[in-house]
């Protein structure tokens, strides 16, 4: 089992926000928290791009489940073709971007995917970008671990069962971490303090547009200005 090391704990979400891949990138470790009931308002299975009207949905169409449903245990929904949907949404708005020809082969890989839970198809696609980005730090699943656990009671626990010393936290957390918690468990508290990468957007009547999906920043900025902006 790995030690001493700094771990980050977060939901398996939809081709998530730089700062996703950012905080993952800094720890040794990182936890998928899969194993807590899915929010509907959430990023679990939706994000944002920017098209020629703004900011706009790209999500996982997902079937209807109790309020109380787990990540893990959530379906998705094939009654229309959300797939197509959001690939034409992409293909429309980043057909003239810099990096095209590079990034959409991989994002109609990912939408290729057709499993029956969403975490498989998050998975798969957090994976493929993983690589993309090369980030090789060790994975683990909250839902391998046998706790029952909630909130900060949770977080603790999971980063016992990995025998880590220091936890990683998003900066947007702060105020719901109760850190006093962490310390009486002999844990350090860090937080993901980074200023969001400010590159060239496309349709530049709109204003720059923070915290979209890594898609856009790779269709404008390309796969390696991003590995280096990890790397900063």
């Amino acid at each position: 089992m790995i030690q001493n090391n700094i771990v980050a704990i977060h939901q398996p979400d939809f081709l998530p926000y730089f700062g996703f891949f950012k905080k993952m990138y800094l720890a040794d470790a990182f936890i998928y928290l899969d194993s807590v009931q899915i929010s509907r308002g959430g990023w679990t299975n939706r994000d944002k791009i920017k098209t020629r009207q703004g900011a706009q949905w790209i999500k996982v169409n997902i079937k209807k489940a109790n309020l109380h449903e787990k990540i893990k245990n959530v379906k998705i929904s094939y009654e229309y073709d959300w797939q197509s949907k959001s690939l034409n949404l992409i293909y429309e708005n980043y057909k003239l971007s810099r990096h095209f020809d590079e990034i959409y082969p991989i994002v109609k890989k990912i939408f290729s995917f057709s499993p029956e839970y969403l975490i498989d198809f998050n998975l798969r696609a957090l994976s493929i970008l993983r690589e993309l980005l090369g980030i090789k730090n060790k994975i683990f699943f909250s839902s391998d671990f046998n706790t029952t656990k909630t909130k900060n009671d949770l977080l603790v626990e999971l980063l016992k069962k990995v025998k880590a010393n220091t936890y990683l936290s998003g900066q947007g957390a702060k105020n719901y971490i109760d850190e006093k918690i962490f310390l009486e468990n002999d844990f350090k508290v860090m937080y993901n303090n980074f200023d969001p990468p400010i590159y060239d957007q496309q349709y530049k009547k709109i204003m720059f547009i923070e915290d979209l999906s890594i898609i856009d920043y790779l269709f404008n900025s390309g796969i390696e200005e991003v590995k280096n902006c990890l790397k900063k």
